[in-house]
């Protein structure tokens, strides 16, 4: 889908550019208002299928994106304590290493940084 994402977006550029032409061709008089009307219609009407379906595509990023790991976090309402049921439901390892360090997995960590991704990605 990614890749998906950079095609729709790298044709977006390509119409809006073919707009840009078409629109300096016809007011250095290489074409005539009949074909600029009939062209422009047309250029517009694939531009925005384009980003019609770009934002289909994000839309249905959006509604995969797994949000069951924050209804989780918002159901235990501010954590002052690490108790077990936090552990059990947060923590999938921890590991103490050689060096003494801790280092600790979570269980959603990869939902996480989808959404620093996701929040990082979009003009909120």
């Amino acid at each position: 889908k990614k890749i998906k994402l950079v095609e729709l977006n790298k044709n977006i550029e390509k119409q809006e550019k073919l707009i840009n032409d078409l629109i300096k061709d016809y007011q250095c008089d290489l074409i005539s208002k009949e074909d600029f009307e009939d062209f422009h219609k047309e250029y517009l009407f694939e531009l925005n299928n384009l980003r019609l379906s770009r934002e289909e595509l994000e839309e249905e990023k959006i509604n995969k994106f797994n949000l069951d790991w924050l209804n989780d976090l918002k159901s235990l309402d501010k954590i002052t304590t690490i108790t077990k049921s936090v552990v059990d439901e947060f923590i999938n390892n921890i590991y103490i290493c050689e060096d003494k360090n801790i280092k600790i997995e979570f269980k959603y960590n990869e939902q996480y940084n989808e959404a620093i991704r996701y929040l990082n990605s979009t003009k909120i």
